[in-house]
C-alpha cells in the first residue's frame, strides 16, 4: 500500500477532483471560444492557468508520495536519538500521525 506524508487517500481524491475540474473547465472554455463568446487571448490565458493547476496538482501528488516513502525509510533506518529522527517524531506527534 502506498503511503504519503499526508493521508494518501485524501490527497488522491482531492487531486482527482481538481484534475477533473480543470479538464471540464478547459473543455467548457474551448467550446465557448468556438462559439466566439470570448477571444483567443482569453482562451489561451484560461487554458494556461488550468494547465498549471493540473500539473501542479500531479506534482504535489508525486511529492507527497516521495516524502511519505522518505519518512518511512527514515523511521526504519534512523534511531529516535538522532536529531532528524527526533524531529520526525515531534512532527508526527503534532500532526497526529500514528
Amino acid at each position: 500500500m502506498m503511503k504519503g506524508f499526508l493521508d494518501h487517500r485524501v490527497v488522491k481524491a482531492t487531486i482527482f477532483y481538481v484534475c477533473m475540474m480543470c479538464l471540464l473547465a478547459s473543455i467548457a472554455a474551448s467550446i465557448l471560444s468556438i462559439w466566439e463568446v470570448f477571444d483567443s487571448v482569453t482562451l489561451h490565458r484560461c487554458l494556461s492557468t488550468l494547465e498549471v493547476i493540473f500539473f501542479g496538482s500531479l506534482f504535489f501528488l508525486g511529492l507527497n508520495l516521495c516524502f511519505g516513502s522518505l519518512t518511512q525509510s527514515v523511521k526504519t533506518q534512523e534511531s529516535a536519538e538522532s536529531p532528524f529522527g527526533d524531529r520526525m517524531k515531534r512532527a508526527e506527534d503534532l500532526l497526529g500521525n500514528p
